[in-house]
């Protein structure tokens, strides 16, 4: 099988950053207007800071130079994070039971169903991850989902790209 390389999407991290960037600007008119209580301060500054955050990071992946997020080969699949790091994760295919697409949230994710999923909830490298993993297994079902929002594909060729290679490789 060739190894198959799917990148981050900057232009839907410029829109993530847009949205960011509207966020901070009404969390800020919310400072600004004349009769701010103390909730609505928190929500504002709330706001400012999460949607800061976001804007920072996405515009952070628009100013770094392209980056493979997803990589298919014949031993698995790579995850690599879109900030700060090299690889997240490296799953064989013979650990992969399937992908089912998800619709917990508004966004779709494709759940990789794992054989083991306790197995990679322990390589998770401190205690925030492995409680993110574990979060994720309760709701979605597996440590490990997709959301083709970040990549250069669309939700639906991605589940097909992923189901067919899987196939291909449990053959």
């Amino acid at each position: 099988m060739k190894p198959i390389e799917i990148y981050y999407s900057k232009t839907k991290y410029f829109f993530t950053f847009l949205g960011c960037v509207l966020f901070v600007i009404l969390g800020i008119w919310m400072l600004s207007t004349p009769d701010t209580n103390i909730k609505t301060m928190l929500t504002a500054w709330g706001g400012i800071a999460f949607f800061g955050l976001g804007g920072l990071v996405s515009l952070w992946v628009i100013l770094s130079p392209a980056k493979v997020g997803l990589q298919l080969n014949r031993n698995g699949i790579t995850l690599s994070p879109a900030v700060f790091g090299k690889k997240f994760a490296v799953i064989p295919w013979k650990d992969i039971n399937g992908f089912e697409e998800n619709r917990t949230t508004k966004a779709k994710l494709i759940a990789i169903k794992l054989a083991n999923p306790e197995k990679y909830i322990k390589k998770q490298p401190n205690a925030a991850s492995r409680a993110a993993a574990e979060f994720n297994l309760r709701v979605i079902g597996t440590p490990y989902c997709l959301t083709a929002g970040a990549y250069q594909i669309s939700h639906k060729k991605l589940l097909l790209l992923l189901r067919e290679k899987l196939n291909e490789c449990k053959k």
